[in-house]
């Protein structure tokens, strides 16, 4: 199964080398710099069970700056924004990744650390 995560942050990094076990997951972000530590298998936060799964475990794992791309080809999309609020984007009431993603042909589901509303 292919999965996109939008967002490495501890939500979304998380479930993203979870699931990279046994799944082909594109962790999005727009922070080059976390793209390339990921690629590299170099955590991009600090959590030590992270840092020990890029480094020991088998992971179908990449990283990407490229959310068109990433979420066109997959099966299921996360989105692991911080707190999925509005944040000012493209239109100036979603965030990027929720602008990219059509509903209508991927199942969406939002992870977060906050409480909706």
């Amino acid at each position: 199964m292919k999965i996109a995560v939008a967002g490495t942050g501890y939500v979304g990094l998380s479930l993203a080398v979870l699931l990279a076990q046994h799944n082909d997951v594109t962790a999005v972000d727009i922070v080059p710099e976390k793209v390339e530590k990921i690629n590299k298998k170099i955590s991009p936060i600090q959590d030590k069970e992270i840092e020990e799964y890029l480094t020991s475990k088998e992971l179908s794992l990449k990283a990407t700056t490229d959310g068109a791309s990433a979420y066109a080809d997959a099966d299921y999309v996360i989105i692991a924004a911080p707190g999925f609020k509005c944040i000012p984007e493209r239109d100036g009431t979603r965030s990027e990744a929720a602008i990219l993603v059509n509903y209508e042909e991927h199942i969406v589901v939002i992870a977060g650390s906050q409480y909706a509303g």
